[in-house]
């Protein structure tokens, strides 16, 4: 992964920055908004954990992808940057690797959080968990906020240490 200031980060041997699933075997994994921001932030004092987390077959659910657009654009000065060179990066770090939200988890995300008592702006990453989820995606986050509604939803998820 390279940050939107030109640093690299090496993943494991196995290239998945060692997520391992519940039996222990590497997993594949997805990230949410929070590691994408500090993987292409180098000011960021993650940035070297969320940049290995990238690599490999790292993929992005697709509202996160747009979040990170939306956070990198409207960050305050002088970390913010420019639409265009926000694109540019997520699309070398990210292109071919998103995942679109299936058509019946769509249907029944209402339901689904609602069974879960995930609600207001925790729907969204509710949504990005449950993409992942249904993509057989482990989540990873730095977001300390957002593992209570991985865990009211259970899905499989690691809070980057």
């Amino acid at each position: 992964m390279r940050g939107v200031g030109g640093a690299d980060a090496d993943a494991d041997a196995d290239g998945r920055a060692g997520a391992r699933s519940a039996g222990g075997h590497a997993a594949v994994i997805a990230v949410d908004t929070s590691v994408v921001i500090a993987a292409l932030s180098p000011w960021h004092e993650r940035h070297g954990d969320a940049a290995q987390a990238c690599q490999g077959d790292a993929a992005i659910p697709a509202h996160a992808l747009l979040e990170a657009y939306s956070t990198l654009t409207r960050m305050p000065e002088p970390l913010r940057i420019s639409g265009a060179v926000a694109a540019e990066a997520l699309s070398g770090a990210w292109g071919g690797r998103t995942l679109a939200v299936p058509e019946d988890l769509s249907a029944d995300l209402p339901v689904l959080l609602s069974r879960a008592s995930v609600v207001g702006g925790a729907s969204y990453d509710g949504l990005v968990a449950l993409t992942a989820q249904a993509h057989a995606r482990l989540i990873v986050s730095l977001d300390r906020r957002a593992e209570r509604t991985y865990r009211l939803l259970g899905v499989d998820y690691r809070m980057l240490a």
